[in-house]
């Protein structure tokens, strides 16, 4: 992919009010120091992945006044149209200020900033423009090619992992081919082995780790060794200790024979007491049996009268409860016969009210509503007594009626008070049940109580009214007295102090005899530790030249890896290892310029050689993109490249920046 820059347009960015400058395929951008020529760079960057040449994100890009405080309500744009592999693409980045009129204010206020993105004059979001550039470039691969400065600014490790990757895939299988045609198969069996299922640095630790093991335990045995020869018992006549024992033994069998004799009878008079003793344990079991069934029973009997006492009590609290509902069901039915007998007197006074009323005519009552005038007296005197009959008919009904109800209230009041008087009699019944069980209740109380205040002496009144238990325990105290009775013996202590002495010679000497087994065993561990020495020491050696056969497999490695890296550059080398105090190599990644690092070399060396890089980098990665040269003026010739370039030069004499085709100004400025 080659990337071209037609045109760079600038409108209120970092102090450049407005600016447009037409590109070439080299392009001279003169100005002094802080006239603008960075900020070019800063604006192209910020354009495509809104950061500045120094990578920052947040950095000002409004345009100040004299007291550094931003114009409001400018908006700030970079633009910039570009030819990739022949098709022309306008992209432009636009940051604004955002104002807003609240309700109810005269005036806007500042509500913040937003970025507005177009793509060929198409406006869109931020995260649709950031796929479009991701489509045509990557950031850093971008950064990389367009910076002379970018890569070797970069992390050692990072730029060894681009260096890495440019130089390709280095097979194990390679270099230990060229290995073995050097120096043969045989040397690198082990690292053939350990690489089919681990990596060589791997394989390192793992020797590394060995080899420390061994020397570690080569460190102890001379010191084991040491021990050994210390704890090594002094050597002796082993055989004269052998005979002296067997006849300090023979002597003390002779005394035992002795002291056998002599304890025949006492034998059997300890046996005849083991037979008293046993006996003593069988009765004294015996009694202790008896002594538990009377715990027992004394027990037992206080669980029944315990499981007495709650039944009782249980009985108490049943007839309790049936008297509690017979008072209950006594004054429900008080309370309805007082309702009753309250209805009765309503229903006598209803009665003699109905029975006293009388039939009375109204004056006008047999006249004519509309004249006035009564009517004949045939008429009236029907009328009258068709009134007449219908209000006695009806008076009787009524007081039908009342009579009826009166009966059936009296009925149920005389079956109401059948029931109180049940009862009461039923009640008066239970209470003197309950004064009745009260008073058992009473009684199993204190005879519970009397009894359980000592279970022991209970127990123990039982026991003594046992005959069994005391015959057995007289015949307990008789066989005491006979086990206890004195047994007059020989003396046999002058043979007792005669076998000690012979028994202390003959430990002594055994004790000599056991150094005979200790020296053997330590004789034995010597030459154990010997042979582990010299086994520890070829399995050493062994190590040691697997080790190095890893370190040859590195270091042919490590030249192929530099060797094809700095193959792909005309100008730079690069270090990819540094030599350790001892020996060892270690990762690195150190630019060369003919021979002088990069850190060290002066500004023009430092540009080409960042053009070098540019030119493999893009090779490698198939782009070519704009380059941007800062400080061009200090260096006359540059490396060949097919990339566009942008040469930022430091010019006095140039006050403001002044864009050119040609490179006649530089030898000016």
């Amino acid at each position: 992919m080659n990337i071209y820059l037609k045109k760079l347009s600038l409108t209120n960015f970092k102090g450049i009010r407005s600016l447009v400058i037409i590109f070439h395929l080299q392009t001279f951008i003169f100005g002094r120091n802080a006239s603008g020529k960075t900020t070019l760079m800063d604006a192209f960057l910020w354009l495509f992945f809104g950061k500045d040449s120094s990578d920052r994100k947040d950095f000002e890009i409004k345009t100040l006044d004299e007291n550094n405080q931003p114009f409001h309500k400018l908006d700030h744009e970079v633009s910039a149209w570009i030819d990739v592999d022949g098709q022309t693409i306008n992209i432009r980045r636009t940051f604004k200020e955002k104002w807003v009129k609240k309700r109810g204010s005269m005036e806007q206020e500042f509500a913040g900033h937003e970025t507005v993105f177009y793509w060929n004059d198409v406006p869109m979001k931020e995260s649709e423009y950031q796929a479009k550039i991701a489509s045509l470039l990557n950031e850093n691969i971008f950064k990389l090619i367009t910076n002379t400065s970018y890569f070797n600014n970069l992390k050692w490790q990072d730029r060894r992992n681009v260096l890495i990757q440019i130089a390709g895939t280095i097979s194990n299988a390679d270099v230990l081919k060229a290995l073995i045609k050097e120096h043969g198969a045989a040397k690198y069996e082990d690292l053939i082995f350990a690489l089919n299922n681990k990596t060589v640095e791997e394989f390192k630790r793992e020797i590394y780790a060995k080899k420390k093991k061994i020397k570690d335990d080569l460190l102890l045995i001379p010191s084991r060794i040491d021990e050994a020869n210390r704890s090594l018992p002094e050597e002796k006549d082993y055989s004269v200790i052998e005979a002296n024992i067997q006849q300090l033994q023979l002597d003390i069998d002779d005394i035992d024979s002795l002291l056998n004799n002599k304890s025949v009878a006492f034998k059997k008079h300890q046996e005849n007491i083991n037979i008293l003793i046993n006996k003593r344990q069988d009765i004294n079991r015996l009694l202790l049996d008896i002594k538990f069934k009377e715990k027992d029973a004394v027990q037992d009997r206080k669980r029944q009268r315990e499981s007495n006492l709650q039944d009782q009590r249980s009985k108490l609290r049943s007839k309790n409860d049936e008297l509690a509902r017979m008072r209950t069901d006594y004054n429900n039915n008080n309370v309805r016969k007082s309702s009753l007998e309250t209805e009765q007197k309503t229903l006598r006074e209803d009665w003699a009210k109905v029975d006293a009323e009388k039939l009375e005519f109204k004056e006008g009552l047999f006249a004519c509503p509309a004249c006035k005038r009564d009517f004949e007296t045939n008429d009236i005197d029907a009328q009258k007594e068709q009134l007449t009959a219908n209000f006695n008919t009806s008076k009787s009904r009524r007081l039908t009626d009342i009579s009826e109800k009166g009966k059936k209230l009296a009925d149920e009041i005389k079956t109401i008070e059948v029931t109180l008087g049940n009862l009461k009699a039923n009640g008066e019944t239970i209470n003197a049940e309950i004064t009745n069980l009260t008073t058992l209740i009473a009684e199993l109380e204190t005879e519970h109580t009397r009894l359980t205040s000592d279970d022991a002496a209970e127990v123990e009144k039982a026991i003594a009214a046992n005959a069994i238990y005391q015959d057995h325990k007289q015949e307990v105290q008789n066989l005491t007295e006979e086990i206890d009775a004195p047994y007059t013996a020989e003396d046999n202590s002058g043979l007792q102090q005669r076998k000690r002495e012979l028994q202390t010679q003959a430990d002594g000497l055994k004790t000599e005899l056991s150094s005979k087994g200790q020296r053997e065993q330590q004789l034995r561990r010597i030459e154990e530790l010997n042979q582990q020495e010299g086994k520890m020491a070829q399995e050493l050696a062994s190590l040691e030249g697997v080790e190095f056969s890893i370190e040859q497999f590195t270091k042919a490695k490590m030249d192929t890896l530099e060797n094809r890296i700095n193959g792909r550059f005309k100008i730079v080398k690069f270090k990819m290892f540094e030599t350790q105090i001892n020996g060892g190599e270690v990762e690195a990644c150190t630019t060369l310029i003919n021979g002088v690092p990069y850190s060290d070399a002066n500004t023009a060396a430092k540009i080409q050689a960042g053009l070098d890089i540019i030119n493999t980098l893009s090779d490698h990665y198939g782009i070519v993109a704009p380059v941007w040269v800062d400080n061009r003026e200090s260096v006359t010739e540059l490396p060949e490249t097919n990339a566009q370039l942008i040469n930022l030069i430091v010019s006095p004499a140039h006050k403001k920046l002044t864009i050119s085709e040609s490179a006649l100004e530089m030898a000016e400025a």
